[in-house]
């Protein structure tokens, strides 16, 4: 880069860096949206090459390939090195190297012409990421390219996946809502309760930027930690007095009755049934025959009605023993 072009960078203000950058995040966003394909890692979203290279042409970079040498180790070929290059008006502004090989998991099985090209993919990729990643970042995404973490595997056990991009202020709010009352059994209150937050929208959305898929998946994780899933078991053969423990016992008098509009999710169905008929979780799931909340396809109303009804007949059959005896 001559005197003449690095002193007009110098002069550039920071807010006019910014804003500029601003501009290119946003359609950067808006392209990945439209394209729909992204890694995920961790709660992070990481691009792909493509991305890469859109990103660099907002601002007239483009990468090439400067050399591909094969990596062998005891004559025997384990994969490939190439080197790579970011260009801007004719200078280079960036190199990086990248490999790929058979060592790793994903590519232990592909023809050589393929890591050959993944070498290079991961080189381009790279010495884009070396000086465009802060506009990337700009945008919500990790700085490292998704190419160099197809693969990867967390402490937790989970993997990177590619899914598709959930535009942002596009969320689908009714199938969220939906999947979290249905199979979670939650109202808004439960779910900040059970998160620690104060709106879903305002804390995980709008803050962390967070998707409203990677939302019911902290749901979900957060439900297994707290509430541990009960073994499903079919009822012993020795009649409705084996399906109780003795801390489980049906009540000798009918509770109260309840309307549809108190009992409108599973935590309230599962409250209903502790404050009327004093059961625990675990035998209220052993009633509906069920292994874990989320299993039950019944609405809250009607999961309610079934254990108060099966109550009602187990109290019915034990008065009739006791009469008969």
């Amino acid at each position: 880069m001559d005197t003449e072009t690095g002193l007009s960078l110098l002069e550039q203000q920071p807010k006019e860096v910014i804003a500029r950058a601003s501009i290119a995040a946003t359609q950067l966003k808006a392209v990945v949206d439209q394209r729909g394909k992204v890694l995920k890692f961790q709660g992070k979203e990481y691009l792909y090459f493509e991305d890469w290279q859109t990103l660099g042409r907002f601002f007239g970079v483009t990468a090439r390939v400067t050399s591909t040498e094969e990596i062998r180790e005891d004559g025997r070929l384990v994969g490939f090195l190439a080197s790579a290059e970011a260009l801007c008006n004719g200078e280079v502004i960036s190199a990086a190297d990248a490999e790929c090989t058979y060592d790793e998991k994903n590519w232990q099985a592909k023809p050589r012409f393929q890591l050959r090209s993944m070498s290079q993919t991961r080189a381009c990729a790279k010495c884009l990421r070396n000086c465009l990643a802060w506009v990337a970042v700009l945008a919500g995404y990790e700085g490292t390219p998704a190419d160099e973490m197809v693969g990867a595997i967390g402490e937790n056990g989970e993997k990177a996946t590619t899914q598709r991009a959930q535009p942002r202020g596009k969320a689908d709010w009714k199938w969220f809502w939906a999947k979290v009352r249905g199979e979670l059994g939650l109202d808004n209150a439960g779910v900040c309760s059970l998160l620690g937050i104060n709106s879903v929208k305002e804390d995980l959305i709008s803050r962390q930027h967070k998707t409203l898929e990677e939302v019911y998946d902290m749901l979900k994780r957060a439900v297994a930690e707290q509430e541990p899933a009960a073994p499903k078991t079919e009822p012993p053969a020795g009649g409705e007095d084996d399906l109780f423990p003795e801390d489980d016992e049906p009540p000798a008098q009918p509770p109260a009755e309840r309307s549809e509009q108190t009992i409108t999710n599973m935590g309230q169905m599962l409250q209903a049934a502790r404050e009327d008929f004093g059961y625990s979780k675990d035998t209220v799931l052993l009633i509906l025959g069920m292994k874990r909340i989320e299993d039950v396809v019944l609405l809250p109303w009607e999961a309610y009605g079934q254990v108060k009804k099966h109550t009602a007949q187990t109290v019915a059959a034990r008065a009739g023993v006791s009469q008969g005896a």
